[in-house]
């Protein structure tokens, strides 16, 4: 089975840089992305009575949507589409433990938060990097990605 890139985007959170990092990458790679879209507790996703597909997404996780489709089909990346809503963490460890073929992880990473939410993200990146054999890539911004073992560093003087 091919190996494939799970890119995850928090819609309430969204890191636009991490998505245009990972369809790079799966291009660069010519590796198929999964793009697993979440609308963590607490934020509308879907319209009134409408199911957990696409085309019933709010209009703005939509028009992200649109754009993660079109950057793909420019760059000629096969793409599959996850939705779902919850805890964000939890959605991306169902969908790593459903399958083995995950070869990166591409994240955004938070760019200013506080230490006590930094802390939380980092627990759960953890727990994340001890079920997946895969490589988990951090972005921060345009242009800056990080493995997270480079995140743990700050406390060694080095910023990630």
């Amino acid at each position: 089975m091919q190996p494939k890139i799970l890119v995850a985007l928090d819609f309430l959170a969204p890191a636009p840089w991490a998505v245009g990092y990972a369809i790079r990458l799966a291009a660069r790679l010519h590796l198929p992305l999964v793009f697993m879209g979440v609308v963590s507790a607490g934020g509308a996703a879907w319209t009134e009575g409408g199911d957990s597909s696409p085309e019933n997404l709010e209009e703005a996780h939509k028009q992200r949507l649109e754009h993660v489709v079109r950057q793909c089909q420019e760059e000629g990346v096969v793409l599959e589409i996850l939705l779902s809503s919850g805890p964000f963490f939890q959605g991306i460890s169902q969908v790593l433990d459903s399958s083995d073929n995950f070869r990166f992880l591409v994240m955004g990473a938070p760019q200013e938060t506080p230490a006590l939410e930094t802390e939380g993200f980092l627990a759960a990146m953890k727990d994340l990097h001890q079920r997946f054999r895969g490589e988990i890539l951090l972005v921060r911004e345009q242009g800056k990605v990080a493995r997270l073992a480079d995140w743990e560093q700050p406390n060694r003087g080095r910023k990630p």
